[in-house]
Order: C-alpha cells, then sequence, then structure tokens
C-alpha cells in the first residue's frame, strides 16, 4: 500500500446481502487510512465511519531504526 496524493480518497459501499458493490462510489479529498474501526448505518440512511487516517502515508509512522 502507497499514498499517492494525485488520487481523491474512494469509498466502496458493499450490500452486505450480496457482497456486491453498490454503485456510485463515493469520493472524498485524497487521505490514507490505516484501520477502519467502525462503520455502521444510521436511521438518516447514511454511513457513519469512524477510522484512522491522514493526509500522509501512514504507514511511515510504523518504520524504526535500530541503532
Amino acid at each position: 500500500m502507497k499514498h499517492d496524493s494525485s488520487l481523491p480518497g474512494e469509498f466502496i459501499v458493499i450490500e452486505k446481502s450480496t457482497m456486491t458493490p453498490i454503485e456510485p462510489r463515493f469520493h472524498a479529498p485524497e487521505f490514507s487510512a490505516f484501520h477502519m474501526l467502525n462503520a455502521y448505518e444510521s436511521s438518516e440512511n447514511q454511513i457513519i465511519l469512524d477510522m484512522s487516517a491522514a493526509k500522509t502515508d501512514v504507514l511511515d509512522y510504523f518504520y524504526f531504526s535500530v541503532g
């Protein structure tokens, strides 16, 4: 996984009963997410996402040097 700041963020919603993507796909300003913490559908037919995200490559934070 590599962060590409020239691409928008993209969300693909999957129909749970059939496991097929629902169109359209939804786009957001560029981001990089490492872990989806929670997602659910609200009573107003909205999808609520709780995730850790950044505008940089989040995997860069997990590198360390041995010295």
